[in-house]
C-alpha cells in the first residue's frame, strides 16, 4: 500500500520542487483535479446561482445544491439542507455565536478547553461578553486535555460547551460523543470545531450526536475561502440570520420580511460558487483514495515518527506519549533554541513547518511556553518527509551545541 502515496504525490505538482510540505494543519495542499474542476466552472458555464433561469445559471445551481448534498453525505448529516457554505471554520462559528445570542440568559457558563483554537474559542467569549455569560476554562492533564474535568464541568447552568475534535496543537482525538451526550442531559448545545478533523477520520456528525459542527475547506484538499457550518434541523428552524442581503429572503419590501427557506436563508449574497464546487471534487477525491488507506497511510507516519523521537532524547514532543489517540500532528520543542529559530533554518532546507502558538495561546500559556515548531501531515507525505526533517533537525541542534 506504501507505493501508492507515490502515484497520490504526482497529482500535487508543487512537490515536484524538491519540497517537504509539512503545514497540511494550516492549509492542505490542492489535487489537480479540484482546480480541474473549478476552471471547468470558470470556462463552460460561469454564472451566478439560483436567480438566473438561463442554462448557464441552472447548471451552476446544479452543481452548487449537488456539493451540498455531497458534503451532508461525507459528514453523516440527515439533511442535506442542514449544510450551510461559509468562507471557512472560523467564520461559520463566528455566525453560529451571534445567531446563539437570543438562546443563552445571563448567569448561564460556556465552556471552552484551553486547547482550542482562537476560531473556536474568542468567538464564543465575545457572545459571553455581550450577554454577561461565565467562561468555565477546561484545563490539561498530562499534557492533553483533561476529559473528565470536561464532562465534571458540564452543570444545570451551561448553555453551551464547544470542543475541537482535533487539537491543532496536541494532535490528538478528542471523545466529542460523550461530551455531546453529557451536554445534552444538562440542556445545553455542543458545538465541535472539526477543521483537523475531516481530512484525517471519518465523520458522522449524526452518530456523534452533536448539535454544530465546522469545519474548513482549506483543510481538507479543497480551495480557500470555503467552509461548511452544520447545524440541526430542529436547531436552525430557531435561529435567525445573522448575515442580510441578496438570495436569503423570498419576499421583502419596505415594511416587511419574509425569509428564504432553510439553507438558502443563511447564505446572504452571491457565495463562493467556484470553491464550493472544488470542495465536493476534492471530497470525491479522497473517498476515491478510500479511508482505509488514509487512516492505513496516516498511522503508518505516526509510528514511524514515534520511532524517530524516541532515538532524540532532546526532542520534546506536545500531546502526551505514544499511546495516545492522535493523527499526524507533532508540535515539538527543542530546548535552549527557540521555536522561530527552528522553523527559519527547516525552511532553509526546503521543510515548510509552522512556529509559534498556531492560533492556540491557551495551550502555549497553561504549557509555560513561548511556543512551540509543528509539523503536520497529509495524505501526500512520506516517512522519507519524516527523514528529511529528522536529519535537518540533527544537524539544528549539533549546531546550537
Amino acid at each position: 500500500m506504501e507505493d501508492k502515496v507515490f502515484t497520490i504525490r504526482e497529482q500535487f505538482p508543487i512537490l515536484g520542487q524538491d519540497l517537504v510540505y509539512l503545514d497540511s494543519g494550516a492549509s492542505s495542499l490542492t489535487p489537480e483535479v479540484v482546480l480541474e474542476a473549478m476552471n471547468i466552472y470558470y470556462r463552460s458555464y460561469r454564472a451566478n446561482i439560483h436567480r438566473g433561469i438561463y442554462h448557464l445559471s441552472e447548471l451552476a445551481t446544479v452543481e452548487y445544491e449537488g456539493a451540498r448534498v455531497k458534503v451532508a453525505e461525507f459528514i453523516g448529516a440527515n439533511r442535506a439542507e442542514e449544510i450551510i457554505f461559509t468562507r471557512g471554520a472560523t467564520d461559520g462559528l463566528n455566525m453560529l455565536a451571534e445567531m446563539l445570542g437570543s438562546r443563552v440568559s445571563t448567569g448561564q457558563n460556556i465552556i471552552i478547553p484551553v486547547t482550542e483554537h482562537h476560531s473556536n474559542m474568542l468567538s464564543w467569549r465575545e457572545l459571553a461578553r455581550k450577554c454577561n455569560l461565565e467562561i468555565k476554562y477546561i484545563y490539561l492533564k498530562d499534557g492533553i486535555l483533561d476529559e473528565q474535568a470536561l464532562l465534571d464541568a458540564i452543570d444545570d447552568n451551561t448553555s453551551i460547551v464547544v470542543i475541537g475534535h482535533i487539537s491543532n496543537v496536541l494532535g490528538t482525538i478528542h471523545n466529542i460523543k460523550q461530551v455531546a451526550q453529557k451536554a445534552h442531559t444538562k440542556g445545553a448545545l455542543c458545538i465541535v470545531d472539526g477543521a483537523q478533523a475531516v481530512s484525517h477520520i471519518p465523520i458522522s456528525v449524526s452518530n456523534f450526536g452533536v448539535d454544530a459542527y465546522v469545519f474548513s475547506g482549506h483543510k481538507l484538499y479543497a480551495p480557500t475561502g470555503v467552509g461548511v457550518l452544520w447545524v440541526k434541523y430542529n436547531l436552525l428552524e430557531q435561529l435567525t440570520p445573522s448575515r442580510n442581503g441578496g438570495d436569503m429572503v423570498d419576499y421583502v419590501n419596505l415594511e416587511n420580511i419574509e425569509y428564504a427557506p432553510i439553507p438558502q436563508r443563511f447564505e446572504a449574497g452571491t457565495p463562493p460558487i467556484a470553491e464550493v464546487i472544488g470542495l465536493a471534487r476534492a471530497i470525491n477525491w479522497l473517498q476515491e483514495i478510500g479511508w482505509n488507506y488514509v487512516q492505513f497511510h496516516e498511522q503508518d507516519l505516526v509510528q514511524y515518527i514515534w520511532e524517530q523521537v524516541s532515538l532524540r532524547p532532546w526532542l520534546q514532543v506536545l500531546g502526551g506519549g505514544r499511546e495516545q489517540l492522535r493523527i499526524a500532528c507533532f508540535a515539538f520543542i527543542i530546548d535552549n533554541i527557540h521555536t522561530h529559530d527552528v522553523a527559519y533554518l527547516l525552511a532553509k532546507e526546503n521543510i515548510c513547518v509552522r512556529a509559534g502558538q498556531h492560533c492556540a495561546s491557551g495551550i502555549a500559556q497553561v504549557l509555560g511556553i513561548s511556543g512551540s515548531t509543528r509539523a503536520t501531515f497529509g495524505i501526500y507525505n512520506t516517512r522519507q518527509d519524516i527523514d528529511r526533517l529528522m536529519q535537518a533537525l540533527d544537524k539544528i541542534y549539533a549546531k546550537f551545541q
